[in-house]
Parts: structure tokens; C-alpha cells; sequence
């Protein structure tokens, strides 16, 4: 149950990070569009184990923040990392690149001339995406939603650092019995 419970969870966030990043980079005028759509794919080299270390050696309840904040006189209860919440929060920020990346494909091929014709035809931004844009990236969207939920599926590292019990540390934890 946990195991589907973070699937969905997981995948649920990053596509909406990356319908909001690829939007960004791809449709609004953002400034150093270029080194964006470079910098949002380095969560991709990140092994998951070395992401979930770094969230907790950061976040942790006597890591480098509550430790920078504490120099300053500020005593402040760091949440817990540990768990659901910091191996969604974890996976979430290393998986939405699969998503980002097909969805920034499938936006450049929308054609540009249907977004206008729909909104000189009166309709807000909301429908224009929903009857215009969506039927064009579904696709892409889909595509990038399966390879997260596999990934967070199959993933060890970061529910192992963050001490979250899954499928796959079940099987570990079965596997290392037998010694």
C-alpha cells in the first residue's frame, strides 16, 4: 500500500511541477530560457540514494539548515524527513525531468495559430489549454507519467536514506534474511 500510495503521490506532483516548468520555458517569455531547459535536467545524474543522503544531511532535524538557522538565534523544529513525506518530496524534485522533458517536446509542436484562433474566438486560458494544448501533449504527458511511476516503482535509494518502507525494501530486507 505504501508503494502506490508514493507512485501516485509522486507522480502526481511532478506533473504538475513540470506542466508549470515546461510552460515556463517553452510558451512565457522566460528570461535564460536556454540555461533553464539545461539546469532542470540535472536532477536526471542524481542517483536517487545520493539525492535521498543530501536531502536528509540538509533537512534532517540537525542538518545544515536548523544548523545555519541555529548560528543565527534562530530555534526552529526541523519537520521530519523521514518517511512518506520526505521520500515524496525527494523523488518528486529527482523525477520530474521525465516529464519535463516530453512535455517541453510536445508544447514546441503544438502549433501556435490553434492557441490564437481560440483565444480571438473568446476563449480564456483555461479552455484554450483544456480543448487546444492538452489533446496535443497528452501523449507526452502519459508517456512521461508511466516512466515516473516506474521509476518510483523501482526505486531503492531514496526510500532506503529515507527509511520509508516500500516493495522494493521489502524484497531487500526478504533477500538479506537468508544470510
Amino acid at each position: 500500500m505504501n508503494t502506490i500510495v508514493l507512485v501516485l503521490s509522486v507522480t502526481f506532483t511532478t506533473i504538475i511541477i513540470s506542466l508549470f516548468l515546461s510552460w515556463a520555458t517553452e510558451i512565457c517569455r522566460l528570461k535564460f530560457a536556454k540555461l533553464w531547459r539545461i539546469l532542470l535536467i540535472v536532477p536526471l545524474v542524481i542517483p536517487s540514494y545520493l539525492a535521498g543522503y543530501l536531502f536528509v544531511l540538509f533537512y534532517g532535524p540537525k542538518g545544515e539548515i536548523y544548523q545555519f538557522l541555529n548560528n543565527f538565534g534562530i530555534n526552529v523544529d526541523m519537520p521530519d524527513v523521514y518517511g512518506f513525506w520526505g521520500a515524496w518530496l525527494c523523488l518528486s524534485l529527482i523525477c520530474f525531468p521525465y516529464i519535463y522533458i516530453n512535455l517541453s517536446t510536445g508544447l514546441k509542436l503544438v502549433d501556435r495559430k490553434l492557441e490564437d484562433a481560440s483565444r480571438v474566438l473568446g476563449h480564456n486560458h483555461f479552455k484554450t489549454f483544456y480543448r487546444i494544448i492538452f489533446p496535443n501533449i497528452k501523449n507526452s504527458l502519459f508517456g512521461g507519467s508511466i516512466l515516473v511511476a516506474l521509476y518510483t516503482l523501482s526505486d531503492f535509494g531514496a526510500v532506503s536514506a529515507l527509511q520509508f518502507n516500500t516493495f522494493t525494501l521489502a524484497i531487500y530486507t526478504k533477500y538479506r534474511s537468508f544470510d
